[in-house]
């Protein structure tokens, strides 16, 4: 029987092993380096600030000179401790505040800074509520707290407490936003237990660049067997909790391939009660005659069941309730059909925190200022029931404004919905074109009374603007399908980011011949149009342990995805990693040899991108103008003269006529067409069109821009001067 055994309360120090980052979302605080200081961490890259601004009291400190090595962080030289008062708290408001999920972390080294060689112990806080003791056993421990925190209101708290056990201190606070999707438990606080990292050879710590949210994984040292790969994990998609690739490219598995794999931890209170999340990857390329499958028990109940690891892919399992006893166990046990033994890439263990206090009441001497508000205005929050007030009387000079709830950056997917309907009495459906800004969209042409419907994601993209516009879901080229299905909810406790409706999922299709591969296939008008395809499967029926659904799937003649195995009740996308496009695109799902089941597919999405080339104008410029508008008094700018447009040549227009041509919904071959998209639009081929015009037609162009610009400036002088307002 093999054991590897969690020793949760052991501090272990090491090196920090990160890359260059991005740091949005990030708060790192360097406690007690001068005031408005700051710099970027050699190591991880990170910059750190100083506490100022974010703590009124306390003193700052530098440890002895004797423990200041090459080897010790840098985080770690200097200290604020607070001598004064029980209670001392930093007071931090992170970008999103009140319901945003963040990963907190403080980080204490004594380093004898007050020379008396005497460490302390004290209570460290969020808010009112006691979030751990702190006890350094010597001078060069270092200890780490970490929590993950749903925050019920716009700040965070950090506070430590005198036990007058010696005086307080605080090295490093480290706050990081962590997605809403991830962690998801009905409690407030996770307290981190431990973070190992499996089978990895090295004693450094993998932290940010490589792990997203900043989270400290622990190399954990054992005897058992090692399972490695060079290659990258989740390089095109990732199941939320984005776990650090170099993380899950190590695994380890029982020296005896018949043992079980058991991980087994005892807590000091036997009370406590744990979130333990597994994640798993396979490393090794399986032949056809290989199968790793493996069942896991939490406490002796099963909490996955025939379980597979996707190869080169994380997926996750966690427990849906806590749990805990004197000793906790969780046994990974491979199944008859398996052929190779467990494996698991790494573990993270949090325990509970059942904040029982709620933050201080917000309306004891508090002043709650809404500025921007009408004057004299005040409400009543429904919400937190705090009374607002406007900022009448606080403020002397400002101008009052809304915002829009997210900006520039952000996605969002913007369907516009059209419907005739004879509105007009007149029986005639008219035909016109949709722009997204300075950029065509696609035209909008209804063929009845009936309705039209247009759907676009925007992506963030750092140097351009490409727009990807929704064609329709897939459908197959044969009507001899198999329906499976299943009343099960998919995706109950997790989901992979996509997060297709759950009774979508529920159902899916086969060949009605199970020797054959699903094939679905279609021929947009263009062939130039490239394409992004999102694939969603998951497996809808119970195999016995004698059936395997395992697939390749192809697009285009490429390989996407090989020996494929969908989750049991959990849904997984596979997605074109670069745009797809040829006459004819077709997509094959084929069963491998060792599969003894058809491959099946739930659901699609294909989108058709649109390079948008002309950009937005400036909002400088816009703002310049205004402003020149408001000085002025100017009340006619906006309707400044435009010239019509310059006619053009018949074989101009004609050309137009061929790029504007509606005609560009692109359903799957023999199928229906989806309610909403009777005319989807064929902008690659409107945007390749518009790169290859003739010189001479860009001259008029240029013209006809530079005329415009000319009028309109002509329009904002005149308005300027007596008798030439236009009056309503």
């Amino acid at each position: 029987m093999t054991y590897l055994t969690l020793l949760l309360w052991i501090s272990i120090t090491s090196c920090v092993f990160v890359q260059a980052q991005d740091q949005s979302g990030f708060i790192s605080i360097d406690c007690g380096i001068p005031d408005d200081s700051s710099y970027t961490d050699e190591k991880t890259n990170m910059k750190y600030v100083s506490d100022l601004g974010f703590v009124e009291s306390g003193a700052s400190h530098t440890i002895v000179s004797d423990l200041q090595t090459t080897f010790l962080e840098r985080q770690f030289q200097n200290v604020r401790s607070f001598s004064e008062g029980k209670r001392n708290c930093y007071n931090i408001k992170p970008q999103q505040g009140k319901g945003f999920k963040y990963l907190i972390r403080t980080r204490f080294m004594y380093g004898n800074y007050d020379n008396i060689s005497r460490t302390p112990e004290f209570d460290l806080y969020l808010g009112v509520n006691l979030w751990e003791p702190v006890v350094l056993v010597n001078e060069t421990a270092i200890v780490t707290k970490e929590i993950i925190y749903t925050l019920p209101s716009d700040h965070i708290h950090v506070c430590v407490v005198d036990k007058n056990k010696g005086t307080p201190f605080l090295s490093v606070l480290e706050v990081r936003f962590v997605k809403n999707n991830t962690y998801d438990t009905p409690y407030e606080a996770l307290m981190l237990g431990r973070r190992w990292d499996f089978g990895t050879t090295s004693n450094l710590q993998v932290r940010y660049k490589d792990d997203f949210y900043d989270r400290i994984w622990m190399p954990y040292k054992s005897i058992m067997k090692i399972l490695n790969t060079s290659l990258t994990i989740d390089e095109t998609n990732h199941n939320g909790f984005r776990p650090a690739s170099i993380v899950m490219r190590t695994a380890i598995s029982p020296g005896n391939e018949s043992n079980p794999l058991k991980l087994t931890w005892s807590p000091d209170d036997p009370r406590s009660k744990f979130y333990v999340y597994m994640h798993f990857a396979e490393v090794q390329k399986l032949q056809s005659n290989e199968t790793r499958e493996f069942d896991i028990y939490v406490n002796d109940d099963l909490l996955a069941e025939n379980f597979r690891p996707f190869y080169l892919f994380t997926d996750t399992r966690s427990t849906s309730e806590p749990v805990g006893r004197t000793e906790n166990e969780i046994v990974i046990r491979k199944t008859d059909l398996s052929t190779l033994p467990p494996i698991i890439n790494a573990i993270e263990i949090y325990q509970i925190n059942e904040f029982l206090q709620l933050p201080t009441d917000q309306q004891d001497g508090f002043n709650s200022i809404d500025c921007g508000i009408p004057d004299d205005s005040s409400y009543t929050d429904e919400k937190t029931n705090m009374k607002y007030v406007s900022d009448l009387s606080f403020v002397e000079s400002g101008t009052s404004h809304s915002i829009a709830q997210q900006g520039k950056g952000f996605k969002y997917l913007i369907r516009t919905r059209f419907m005739y309907g004879n509105y007009d009495n007149i029986s005639r459906t008219p035909e016109f074109d949709l722009y997204l800004g300075v950029n065509l969209w696609e035209p909008v042409v209804l063929v009845n009374d009936a309705w039209s419907e247009m759907g676009l994601w925007q992506n963030k993209q750092p140097s351009s603007t490409k727009m990807i516009s929704m064609i329709g879901y897939g459908c197959l080229t044969s009507l001899n399908m198999k329906i499976l299905n299943t009343s099960l909810t998919i995706d109950e406790t997790n989901h992979n980011g996509f997060r297709p409706a759950s009774i979508v999922m529920r159902t899916a299709i086969s060949p009605g011949n199970e020797s054959n591969p699903l094939t679905l296939t279609w021929s947009p008008d263009d062939p130039r149009s490239k394409f992004y395809v999102y694939m969603h499967f998951a497996e809808v029926q119970k195999l016995q342990s004698n059936e395997t659904r395992e697939f390749d799937i192809y697009v285009n003649d490429d390989l996407l995805a090989e020996n494929f195995r969908p989750f049991y009740l959990f849904t997984d996308t596979r997605s074109t990693p670069e745009p797809v496009g040829r006459t004819k695109n077709e997509i094959v799902i084929r069963k491998t040899v060792l599969s003894t089941l058809p491959p099946i597919i739930n659901a699609i999405e294909i989108y058709q991108i649109n390079e948008f080339l002309q950009l937005p104008t400036d909002q400088q410029d816009v703002d310049t103008m205004m402003k020149i508008k408001m000085k002025y008094g100017v009340q006619g700018m906006h309707r400044a003269a435009v010239p019509p447009p310059r006619p053009q040549p018949p074989a101009a227009a004609a050309a137009r006529a061929d790029n504007d041509d509606p005609a560009a919904a692109m359903p799957l071959n023999d199928a229906v067409v989806p309610e909403g998209q009777e005319n989807g639009g064929d902008n690659a081929n409107r945007a390749n069109a518009n790169e290859n015009v003739d010189a001479a037609p860009q001259g008029n162009q240029w013209w006809g821009i530079v005329k415009e610009i000319q009028m309109i400036v002509f329009g904002f002088i005149t308005s300027l001067l007596p008798g030439f307002h236009n009056i309503d």
